[in-house]
């Protein structure tokens, strides 16, 4: 017997044990991750930082290059340069009109209509065309934005801002305004212009300066200490404007997992020790139920002991197979003990049959000497009938026969019952070539009884039985049809089954099924007022015919 301190001194070793094994497991592998770790948090903050940052470019490139694509096709366009130079020589102001009318505001139209973040189109030139449009202005005038009067000829896109627009702004080429001097600058929304560069998340910041270094966009956070750690400047497309960059200085700093290793390496002692405990004693406790049980069996076999149990672990599972087993052995042991009780039967009541068959038989023979002695046909007739039909019947105990034997069998039987009834009549269609078929005793009698007892009337005058036997394929097909008065649908499915009313049937079509197999049996087709058929389906297996003449029955050992 295990005393309470010495299964506690064993809890101790195991759990000793195990902390000795996990510990140097746990410390490596949290020095590992830390490693790891370490350098995918870096490369990780550096892919990001690039996508985000080469994100932003783009989408900013691709603002510049829209925009500088829609000052080159105002700028370069004969038919809107034309209409400044008409008004430059005075040569047709109505030309200036239809140029307008026909070229420059539909063009102004499509591309503001293209470019939803375009807000304005305007021209300043120093030629009379000036005011002839609210977005066409004089060059000499003091409220223009003070970039204009200081670009010159310029042909380069130039890019200003100040607090709530973005410009872009160039000059007319000379071979397209050769004698005036025109500027056509496009207005941006300053906050939609730099939407892009506002990350909702706070982790990344941007600025945008110019060639001059004069803050053009910031975000508010850029001054926190947080945001300490910065990327180069890069070039903004042909703006002149540079990007830069600030990102939150903690992704650069060491992770923690060092210290978040140690804390795990505790509560794994922790878990450790109170699982080895818990296991430990339901481990003792599933040992001791499952012997007392193996125990309670040995010392009485005849008692009911259950081995059941919900528990899906590998000891309710034991247990349960315990169990399994135990109900097994005890099934086996009833089997064996009522086979040996059926085997002493078996022996009795085939002494039995043999004495009986043989007192029958010579009774039989006595009674039809008697009858024809005494002049009376008819009741010599029923009695070697009734010897025929109980010699077929008995088939010497055994389970197989021959078609033959059941085709006299059911012949002496039918007769007797015309010699009883003589209320229908009976035709055979048999194929001689199948006599020797293989059969099992007494399979045809009682469909023939159930369809005398239950499908013809005696106040039926033409009640007819036919009996057919033919090959099909492979098989032999035995047929019972009667023109009585048929069966219900509803009846039909419940014949073979355990709910029919009797057995005869069913048992037929089970005893075929057991000897040759579930693809062979009883099929029954029946229509009310009309008649039944019953088909018995054998395997076509023919015997060859034995020398000595001899046929009288064939034993079937095991089913297919």
């Amino acid at each position: 017997m295990i005393r309470p301190w010495q299964r506690w001194s064993l809890w101790v070793k195991i759990f000793v044990s195990m902390l000795a094994v996990s510990v140097p497991v746990i410390l490596l592998l949290g020095t590992i991750s830390f490693v790891q770790g370490h350098e995918m948090d870096k490369e990780t903050t550096q892919t990001y930082l690039k996508n985000e940052v080469d994100s932003s470019l783009e989408i900013m490139k691709g603002k510049a290059t829209t925009a500088e694509g829609i000052i080159n096709a105002l700028s370069f366009n004969n038919a809107i340069g034309n209409t400044f130079e008409s008004q430059a020589t005075q040569r047709d102001i109505y030309a200036a009109y239809l140029n307008f009318r026909d070229y420059v505001d539909p063009t102004q139209k499509v591309l503001m209509t293209l470019n939803p973040n375009l807000q304005r189109i305007d021209y300043y030139t120093d030629s009379q065309v000036a005011g002839m449009r609210e977005n066409v202005h004089s060059l000499q005038d003091k409220t223009n934005p003070p970039f204009v009067a200081k670009l010159g000829y310029s042909e380069n896109p130039q890019w200003f801002a100040d607090s709530d627009h973005v410009y872009a702004i160039r000059a007319f080429p000379i071979s397209i305004t050769p004698e005036t001097h025109t500027l056509v600058m496009l207005t941006y929304d300053r906050p939609t212009f730099f939407a892009p560069l506002v990350k909702k998340n706070a982790m990344l910041i941007f600025t945008v300066t110019n060639a001059a270094g004069q803050t053009i966009f910031t975000d508010k956070r850029w001054n926190s200490r947080q945001f300490t750690a910065g990327g180069p400047a890069i070039r903004i497309g042909t703006t002149g404007w540079q990007l830069r960059m600030q990102y939150d200085g903690a992704l650069d700093r060491d992770n923690r997992i060092v210290s978040w290793t140690i804390i795990g390496v505790i509560i794994s002692l922790v878990l450790i020790m109170l699982l080895t405990r818990y296991f430990t004693n339901m481990i003792s406790a599933n040992f001791r139920r499952l012997k007392g049980n193996i125990q309670q069996v040995i010392a009485d076999p005849a008692q009911d002991v259950s081995f059941t149990t919900n528990e899906q672990d590998e000891f309710g599972q034991l247990s349960n197979s315990v169990g399994a087993m135990v109900d097994q052995l005890k099934a086996l042991n009833d089997q064996a003990m009522q086979a040996e009780i059926e085997k002493q039967s078996s022996k009795y009541d085939a002494l039995v049959n043999q004495i009986n068959s043989h007192f029958l038989y010579n009774t039989l023979s006595m009674i039809d000497w008697q009858a024809r002695q005494s002049g009376n046909p008819v009741i010599s007739m029923a009695v070697r009938e009734l010897s025929t039909f109980y010699r077929t019947t008995l088939n010497h105990g055994h389970s197989g026969t021959l078609l033959k034997n059941e085709i006299d069998n059911i012949k002496a039987y039918i007769t007797l019952q015309l010699v009883l009834h003589d209320t229908f009549q009976v035709s055979y269609d048999i194929d001689p070539r199948l006599l020797r078929a293989k059969a099992i005793n007494l399979m045809i009698q009682p469909i023939v009884e159930n369809a005398i007892e239950h499908g013809l009337h005696e106040e039926k005058a033409d009640a007819e039985i036919f009996i057919s036997v033919r090959q099909e394929a492979d098989q032999l097909w035995v047929q019972v049809t009667d023109n009585g008065v048929g069966i219900a649908p509803a009846q039909l499915p419940l014949l073979l089954s355990r709910e029919a009313a009797g057995y005869g049937l069913r048992n037929v079509d089970q005893r075929i099924k057991f000897y040759f197999g579930p693809a062979y049996g009883l099929t029954i087709d029946s229509q009310l007022g009309v008649g039944t058929s019953v088909t018995i389906k054998l395997p076509l297996l023919i015997e060859e015919e034995k020398t000595n003449g001899s046929a009288g029955h064939e034993s079937i050992d095991a089913p297919h």
